[in-house]
């Protein structure tokens, strides 16, 4: 901001600028702002306190009357009404029971309007964010956008990387396995990620943009073995990665390098590979290409779509190439 009357430049908003005309909150005042400025200013916030005092009063006198306003005024129980229904709650119960369904519509409110997935209530993170919230009692004022972006992020930073070398060191006790797969980005990168895991959860550690490079088992032994390394060889127990032939011969390479860590394939891998080389059996594959068939027809067309509805509860699977066993679960939801 800039004042038109001094050209004296401030961070702010309104508030800030009220204050640098009138000399309030620690401002300097400005020396130069007309009379008639500071009047208009003045009258407009005694304007406003008596707005927000009446406001605030009305309130008080609507939450009281509706708390203290018997759900059922008779002069006798009622036939087939019991005598506890017609006690009236106490006051500070009603107002307990008031504010829970108002904080409910607010947390409900802030999902709607910011598109928050609902999953998110059931999240540890959110529930630890509503008890300390619930501490600092009705005063907290939460965030602001820039202290999100700074300081607390630099503070959770510091927390993470903490939490994280308390993980090393149970890994240094215990030992830890490091796991590797192979993925595709948003932007159609290959990309290939490196955790090491251990009975106290996992930890991230690499993720190298495969592109333009020839992921044959010479490179992906070199990458394991940086990885291997940084973690700390006398550190790594095991290392898994999935069963394709690149990953084999990487295995082989780095079983001469490191005599004591076990390599081992993914067993969920290993899984799926049996699982497509059964359904490339005659008997199988006629079966698959069938019910492939049917799924396809009655997804692809609205009238038979509807239809399909009409008679099931269940909706058709078509699992993408990713997913394990995607044509097993694909014909399992079809004969359901």
């Amino acid at each position: 901001m800039q004042c038109i009357y001094c050209d004296k430049s401030f961070a702010g908003g309104v508030s800030r600028i009220r204050a640098h005309l009138l000399g309030t909150s620690a401002m300097i005042k400005c020396s130069k702002v007309p009379p008639e400025v500071i009047d208009s200013i003045t009258k407009e916030n005694e304007k406003r306190a008596e707005v927000n005092l009446l406001w605030t009063a009305k309130r008080a006198i609507d939450k009281v009357t509706k708390v203290t306003m018997p759900a059922h005024v008779s002069d006798g129980p009622q036939p087939g009404s019991s005598q506890q229904s017609l006690t009236q709650v106490t006051i500070q119960h009603s107002f307990n029971a008031t504010s829970k369904q108002l904080a409910d519509a607010a947390v409900a409110r802030l999902f709607y309007g910011c598109g928050i997935p609902f999953a998110v209530v059931e999240a540890q993170y959110f529930k630890d964010a509503l008890i300390a919230v619930t501490k600092c009692g009705a005063g907290y004022k939460p965030p602001s956008r820039v202290a999100i972006s700074t300081t607390l992020l630099d503070n959770e930073v510091c927390s993470t990387e903490a939490k994280l070398s308390e993980f090393k060191t149970q890994v240094s006790v215990t030992g830890g396995t490091l796991v590797s797969d192979g993925w595709t980005n948003v932007q159609s990168r290959p990309i290939i990620n490196c955790l090491l895991v251990s009975g106290d959860g996992a930890m991230f550690l690499d993720a190298i943009d495969t592109s333009g490079e020839t992921k044959d088992a010479n490179f992906i032994a070199n990458e394991l073995e940086r990885n291997i390394n940084a973690v700390g060889a006398e550190n790594v127990v095991q290392v898994i990665t999935d069963s394709a032939s690149n990953c084999l011969g990487a295995r082989s390479i780095l079983e001469q390098r490191f005599k004591h860590i076990v390599f081992s394939p993914c067993a969920a891998h290993c899984l799926d590979l049996l699982l497509e080389d059964i359904g490339k059996l005659p008997w199988a594959s006629s079966v698959i290409a069938r019910g492939r068939a049917v799924v396809k027809f009655i997804t692809n067309h609205h009238k038979s779509l509807a239809v399909f509805r009409q008679h099931s509860s269940l909706e058709l699977l078509k699992p993408g190439e990713t997913r394990f066993a995607s044509q097993f679960i694909m014909l399992q939801r079809l004969h359901a």
